[in-house]
């Protein structure tokens, strides 16, 4: 579906006339804009708090850092967790597909499945002794200038 950012106009005369103009098609078209819309600010707000979360867990070896992922409905894209020179942290681009093919009811679930994450999170590193969710969410919500 093509996203579109022109306003939708409801004129009284399209109103009256039957077809592409009447009222319930126009109301298609802005529900399907509106489920764009909704759509590209969701995509856009999970690779926001992707990348803030990715930025702000602590770096020692780098296992905790590439154990990020983006599932869609359950089911995600896994980046390789490490390369020949290591572990490599990951980027929302990387989940690119995953995201592009979500629709607007779609559950994109952000998770880290290395064992010591949630110690991470509840400030057990000097790199980041206020975790990383509330700190990504934060500036998330900051950057986007939108209510969370």
């Amino acid at each position: 579906m093509a996203t579109s950012k022109t306003p939708m106009r409801v004129g009284l005369g399209a109103l009256a006339k039957g077809g592409r103009g009447s009222f319930k098609g126009q109301l298609l078209d802005f529900v399907s804009r509106l489920e764009d819309f909704g759509n590209d600010e969701l995509n856009a707000l999970t690779a926001d708090v992707f990348d803030g979360l990715v930025e702000r867990t602590p770096k020692s070896s780098g296992e905790a850092r590439a154990g990020w992922a983006i599932a869609l409905n359950g089911a995600g894209g896994r980046v390789p967790a490490h390369d020949a020179g290591g572990y490599s942290a990951p980027r929302a681009s990387d989940f690119a597909g995953v995201l592009r093919s979500a629709g607007w009811d779609d559950v994109r679930t952000i998770y880290n499945r290395v064992p010591y994450i949630l110690k991470l999170e509840h400030g057990s590193s000097t790199q980041a002794p206020r975790g990383m969710v509330v700190v990504a969410r934060r500036r998330a919500k900051t950057r986007r200038g939108r209510r969370m």
